[in-house]
């Protein structure tokens, strides 16, 4: 029997909390959620949990101090006799060998979930597998909640729902400029790369094109300019950014949740990604960087060289330094073009919202699988009157939004009206 959510021994569970981005969500909740939170930190190491409490208990003596729950995910009993204690999940384990063990416990248990993972090869099995069993069960599965793809589904949502408010227009164009690119990963990302770059490039594309996590057929192709260009707002663009088509698919899957709700994008909605270039010239050096770094990644097919790739990467649950992840910040904007419907004229309505945390990637993937997971506990408004299912950040709305910005996360929007 499926426990009430109004009975359940913790608000929030937290598995992985030993490793890097598990220990820094950890720290989040310590800092920033309620001190009368009644929450739990796992993994399989009890010396690693005992160690973490005592850092939080010396750091926040004034909040309840997390229960420490020693599971091994592969024993699902135990877990779903853990998970099903827990009003929400947030699971920061080795996606690729241990995810879809916490998928299923928190289905059966009916305890909502957040994860980091945005891997698409990984994003395109769990959702065929598991959103119509979530949808059924109400279970809110909120994926790719971490660093990078949280902020572009964030901005994607705000510019489209501007423009629908100033204007009650659907949304058409939207180009998206990045600042920059973690370079500093940790060991359990590589990790998690490494498996993805080794399937076949038939595969990668399928699990990365539009519409392959999304649960309606995209109607169109997306156009991005190859090279460079430099756009009339954002600048010079270079198209390089090594996750493009992989976001590009999880936003379509915002855009395909939402179609036909109050909250929708519209058809002619289009998403396409660039880096910022600080000159031609270094524009060109990072398309070269692009390149270098895709080949590289396609040596991960050849099973000898991905078993030495694996053998010298950095063990799951290491990653940068302190003072290392928080020095880059995470800086984006996007540009959104209204859709003028069926007059085909050229948009004079445009929306710019950039986003703005200079407190570092890795933190902010600790930022926002609290904050998620708050925004589940204490308001569960989703977007488009869904329910459950495998979802995005954005489906999580302007209470999620509201809550990054109270802990640091800065959005500016600007409108744009050439009328």
């Amino acid at each position: 029997m499926v426990l009430k959510k109004s009975s359940r021994k913790y608000d929030i569970l937290i598995l992985g909390a030993s490793g890097y981005t598990g220990t820094l969500t950890a720290q989040h909740i310590a800092a920033h959620l309620p001190t009368n939170l009644r929450w739990a930190i796992s993994s399989t190491s009890r010396s690693k949990l005992e160690s973490l409490a005592a850092k939080l208990k010396e750091e926040y003596s004034d909040r309840t101090q997390p229960h420490i729950e020693v599971i091994n995910v592969n024993n699902t009993d135990k877990l779903g006799s853990v998970v099903e204690q827990a009003k929400v999940c947030i699971s920061a384990v080795y996606y690729t060998a241990a995810g879809e063990q916490v998928i299923r416990a928190c289905i059966e248990s009916g305890t909502d979930y957040i994860d980091c993972s945005v891997m698409s090869s990984l994003l395109y099995t769990w959702t065929r597998k598991f959103h119509k069993q979530a949808q059924d069960s109400g279970v809110a599965l909120i994926h790719a909640c971490g660093d990078m793809i949280t902020p572009l589904d964030l901005v994607c949502w705000l510019a489209v729902q501007e423009i629908q408010s100033r204007w009650s227009l659907k949304t058409g164009d939207v180009v998206l400029r990045m600042d920059g690119f973690e370079t500093n990963m940790s060991g359990g990302t590589i990790r998690t790369i490494l498996p993805h770059a080794s399937l076949s490039p038939k595969v990668i594309k399928q699990v990365q094109s539009p519409s392959a996590l999304s649960p309606i057929e995209h109607p169109g192709e997306p156009s991005p300019f190859w090279g460079m260009r430099r756009h009339p707002q954002l600048g010079l663009l270079a198209a390089t950014f090594p996750t493009a088509d992989q976001d590009r698919a999880i936003i379509y899957r915002t855009w395909g949740l939402l179609e036909g709700t109050e909250k929708s994008y519209g058809p002619n909605f289009e998403y396409n990604e660039y880096a910022k270039a600080p000159s031609v010239l270094g524009g060109i050096l990072m398309i070269l960087q692009s390149y270098i770094l895709s080949f590289l990644l396609s040596l991960a097919r050849i099973g000898p060289i991905r078993n030495y790739l694996f053998s010298i990467a950095p063990a799951a649950g290491s990653g940068p330094s302190a003072k290392v992840a928080e020095s880059a910040q995470v800086s984006l904007e996007v540009f959104a073009k209204a859709d003028p419907g069926i007059s085909g004229a050229e948009s004079t309505k445009s929306v710019r919202v950039s986003y703005l945390y200079p407190g570092g990637h890795y933190p902010l993937a600790g930022l926002n699988m609290a904050q998620a997971a708050a925004s589940l506990l204490y308001s569960r408004k989703l977007g488009g009157n869904i329910t459950g299912g495998c979802l995005t950040p954005a489906i999580l709305g302007p209470d999620f939004i509201e809550r990054t910005k109270s802990v640091g996360v800065q959005y500016t929007i600007n409108a744009v009206d050439d009328d």
